[in-house]
């Protein structure tokens, strides 16, 4: 009876060492996986986002490009088709403007920009409009060239764009730099925690 005892007990021993333990050690390290994996996804999608925010706010310095583009070349021709990329991108930059500001919501120095973005470009179209009307009406819109009149506005409005975008590339180095430290290590830390918990588990249910 006692020796009966005896190997109930080593059994149930052995069971914890070659069956319970490594089940529990394979639990904790699939968690820890698990942890690590969502991770590196979130830090992929804010690399992502970044990346959405750049294009979009590239897509707005063109439109704003195309307006001034238009408004100088009907300046120089008085040819109505030469206003067509203004007349093309000026309903749109409201809306890219929108867009951009819903994509960094969560910033706010970005949004300060966005903010400036959007006065300063009402502020350079409504000098484009009182030259365009000079142009039309026969105005003297010679004079309000020379006097820099818009370009100042201009000059002001994509060192905004500058600012913004450098900002938002910036964020993207950083994200991109923090999540392939986080792999590497993470790989390291995995590997040496298995080689550890592999030679444990051999030394204890030997």
């Amino acid at each position: 009876m006692p020796q009966s005892r005896i190997d109930d007990h080593s059994f149930r021993r052995i069971l914890f060492r070659n069956i319970t333990l490594p089940l529990a050690a394979g639990v904790v390290s699939a968690a820890v996986f698990i942890a690590v994996f969502a991770y590196l996804l979130n830090a992929l999608t804010a690399v992502e986002h970044s990346e959405r925010v750049i294009g979009n706010a590239q897509e707005l310095r063109k439109l704003a490009v195309d307006m001034e583009t238009g408004m100088r070349g009907y300046l120089l021709t008085g040819e109505e088709s030469f206003l067509a990329p203004y007349k093309l991108a000026k309903p749109k930059i409201e809306t890219a403007l929108n867009t951009l500001t819903e994509l960094v919501a969560d910033n706010p120095t970005q949004i300060d920009r966005l903010r400036n973005i959007r006065a300063q470009q009402a502020q350079w179209d409504r000098a484009a409009q009182e030259m365009i009307e000079l142009r039309k009406t026969g105005g003297d819109y010679l004079s309000t060239v020379r006097a820099q009149r818009g370009k100042i506005e201009f000059d002001e409005l994509r060192s905004l764009f500058i600012a913004f975008i450098n900002t938002e590339e910036r964020l993207r180095m950083d994200r991109n730099r923090e999540a392939r430290s986080v792999t590497y290590l993470t790989v390291v830390g995995f590997l040496t925690v298995s080689l550890v918990l592999s030679g444990f588990l051999a030394w204890f249910g030997r």
